[in-house]
């Protein structure tokens, strides 16, 4: 499965400090997992991330990367665009030849070499001064072309159980389409009572930094745990927690998977129990 790779936003996360989270990927020209009979197929050539973002409805290409073969490069949300509130997505391929502006992102081209299970990805990185962290990860190019889904996930990652973290709730969205840009509701709430504690607006097409109210505990049992889910869009979530205490900084990134990955076979039929009961979908 071919995939893009979107590049997160910087933002501001103290104030006092100046502190903020600065964001980059880094690349591979290599495929993530393949059979050993299969590696006389490899194809040693250059690979081309053509950087898009959208402006008058329209994905224009800001940006272009060379990636030598067995090589890896980083791409630094600063150094492409100022505007961190607008989407960019690095799109593979083997040539040059993909257009300036279109309505539609150019398919990802793909390394695979077989259906190895580890899909391709890239190491989303993020950097508080001299703290650092990364998740690796990728969109797939399959789920820019769903016009309407859900998302649901929980809140059992967030760190900002004392008074000096903040978590934020990092949300990935792609159209393929670049007139896509459909406002949707993210609803995070107890799971149990349905009180919502906090609405987040949001967008397709957008990597969107969004500050989770803070609790007083962590989601540490089932009692504490929140709900979060949107019943318009789907979305890549990633929990990105920043702790600064005077000259301290810790900064780590989680992600979680849609909750009924975590179900096979016969127990399958509890992601309609928690949809029916737990869920606002």
């Amino acid at each position: 499965m071919s995939c893009y790779f979107p590049i997160p936003p910087n933002f501001l996360v103290d104030k006092s400090s100046n502190s903020f989270v600065s964001s980059s990927i880094t690349v591979l020209n290599y495929p993530s997992n393949f059979l050993k009979k299969n590696y006389g197929k490899l194809k040693k050539k250059d690979l081309y991330f053509s950087i898009y973002s959208i402006n008058n409805q329209l994905w224009n290409k800001v940006e272009e990367y060379c990636c030598s073969f067995g090589e890896t490069i980083e791409m630094h949300r600063h150094k492409i665009t100022s505007d961190n509130e607008c989407i960019l997505v690095a799109v593979p391929s083997i040539n040059k030849n993909n257009p300036e502006k279109s309505n539609e992102l150019p398919v990802p081209y793909s390394v695979r070499l077989d259906k190895s299970l580890i899909a391709e990805r890239a190491s989303f990185n993020f950097k508080i001064k001299d703290s650092s962290t990364y998740y690796q990860g990728e969109y797939p190019y399959k789920m820019t072309t769903i016009n309407k889904g859900t998302f649901a996930t929980f809140d059992s990652l967030r760190l900002d159980n004392d008074e000096y973290t903040k978590t934020y709730l990092l949300t990935m969205n792609i159209s393929k389409y670049s007139v896509n840009r459909k406002k949707h509701l993210i609803e995070i709430y107890d799971p149990y009572t349905q009180k919502v504690d906090q609405e987040i607006t949001v967008e397709s097409n957008s990597f969107k930094h969004n500050l989770l109210t803070k609790k007083s505990s962590i989601p540490s049992s089932f009692t504490n745990l929140r709900a979060i889910s949107c019943n318009t869009s789907i979305f890549i979530p990633l929990f990105l927690s920043c702790k600064i205490d005077n000259n301290f900084v810790n900064l780590t990134v989680e992600h979680t998977h849609p909750p009924g990955s975590f179900y096979w076979g016969e127990k399958r039929n509890a992601r309609r129990l928690y949809k029916k009961n737990w869920v606002r979908l």
